[in-house]
């Protein structure tokens, strides 16, 4: 069997409008929504990688956002693929309500990865998220609770 694929990504809490950021891939099939995530580059560390994802997919750079806390969570293996999602908890206090989405990565046929973005309630995430980033949510409720 192949080695698995780790994917690194991070699901962005805003504090204010107690929502978290979804993205949609460019002409994707199915309508699945997603956290901003990818590979990591060679030798990168997964949280840098989650924030370099994050980025490239929704033109958020962390480093301007006040953040409260910053959370791994459990490691989750796709189902139906060879794949780890490794992923990041961020809250944040930063008002994005302006923010103008961009997507900076292109795939191989030069279009943006990311087509669409959405700040949805994490009840609405549990119906849209891919089941793999589905299984983070409770352990996101937990987290957000204990940042009170």
């Amino acid at each position: 069997m192949k080695p698995t694929v780790v994917t690194c990504g991070i699901y962005l809490f805003s504090i204010q409008s107690k929502k978290v950021l979804l993205c949609h891939a460019t002409h994707a099939a199915w309508n699945s929504w997603s956290i901003p995530k990818g590979l990591p580059d060679k030798e990168e560390e997964l949280y840098a990688a989650a924030v370099r994802e994050l980025y490239e997919e929704t033109g958020i750079a962390l480093k301007q956002l006040h953040i409260i806390s910053v959370h791994a969570l459990e490691a989750k293996k796709y189902q139906k693929q060879n794949k780890m999602l490794e992923s990041f908890l961020v809250l944040t206090d930063s008002d994005l309500s302006e923010h103008t989405f961009v997507c900076h990565s292109l795939t191989e046929k030069q279009f943006p990865e990311v087509d669409k973005w959405k700040w949805v309630s994490l009840e609405e995430a549990k119906k849209m998220l891919h089941e793999t980033q589905e299984k983070n949510i409770s352990a996101i409720e937990e987290l957000i609770c204990l940042n009170r």
